[in-house]
Parts: structure tokens; C-alpha cells; sequence
């Protein structure tokens, strides 16, 4: 009994480690905005409080909802300079990264050829990855 005792408290006492260690290696990784916040924090009427204290203006943006659908808007209105939705060949991929183009250029190069490997790979050679739609030079 003494040593299965034994035996569960180092199991446990190297799962906390191991929890601890991993939550240190998430925070340094977290933008510094988001950070972990011990659990009395997190009751319920500690977050009521917290919400009704950081509640937005409405002329003031919401975060990321916003941002994105300002974005998505902004480049509906630029027009044609986003290269138009079309999903990427893989094997033309890998083919275009093996001549050391950037993953994204190779990718809007494709997306502009509708994969078409050979007219991508003279697009890019031409040095035609900028914003520049295919054909314009």
C-alpha cells in the first residue's frame, strides 16, 4: 500500500510539473494582452464587474469581428487587386517552392493562373509578383 501510495504522489507531483511548465512555455507565447489569470478571478461575479467596467462606446471598434469584416469590405472595394479564391494544387505548389519562391507569392502566383504551374512559374520569373494582375506588365 505505502508504495502504490508512493507511486501516486509522484504521478501527481509530475503532473502538476509538467502543467506548470506547460502554461509558463503558453504564456510566453501569448500576445501580452492575453494572459493567464488565476481562477478567483475568473468567478462569475468577478466577471460580471469586469465586463460592465469595459463596456464599448458605440463609436468605438469591437475587436477582431469588426476589424475583419472592415477589412473584408475594404478590399471589396479595392477591387481586383486580391488574387481571386481558387484552392491551391498542391504538387504545383511544392513544384514552384522547389525553385525558391516564398510559399506566399508561389500561392497567389497559382491562385492567378488557376494552377497552372508553367504560367505561374513565367509569372513570377518575369518578376511579376507584386500586386499586378497577370498580363499587365
Amino acid at each position: 500500500g505505502d508504495i502504490l501510495d508512493s507511486c501516486l504522489q509522484t504521478i501527481k507531483y509530475l503532473q502538476y510539473d509538467f502543467f506548470t511548465a506547460s502554461a509558463h512555455a503558453l504564456s510566453g507565447a501569448l500576445p501580452r494582452r492575453m494572459v493567464f489569470r488565476p481562477m478567483p478571478e475568473l468567478s462569475p461575479e468577478c466577471l460580471e464587474v469586469e465586463l460592465q467596467s469595459n463596456e464599448l462606446e458605440p463609436d468605438e471598434e469591437a475587436g477582431f469581428a469588426s476589424r475583419l469584416i472592415g477589412r473584408i469590405a475594404a478590399e471589396e472595394e479595392a477591387g481586383g487587386n486580391a488574387a481571386p479564391p481558387v484552392p491551391v494544387d498542391i504538387l504545383s505548389l511544392s513544384s514552384l517552392l522547389a525553385h525558391g519562391f516564398e510559399d506566399s507569392i508561389a500561392r497567389r502566383a497559382l491562385r492567378l493562373h488557376q494552377n497552372d504551374t508553367q504560367a505561374a512559374l513565367d509569372w513570377l520569373i518575369e518578376g511579376s509578383g507584386t500586386l499586378a494582375e497577370p498580363g499587365e506588365k
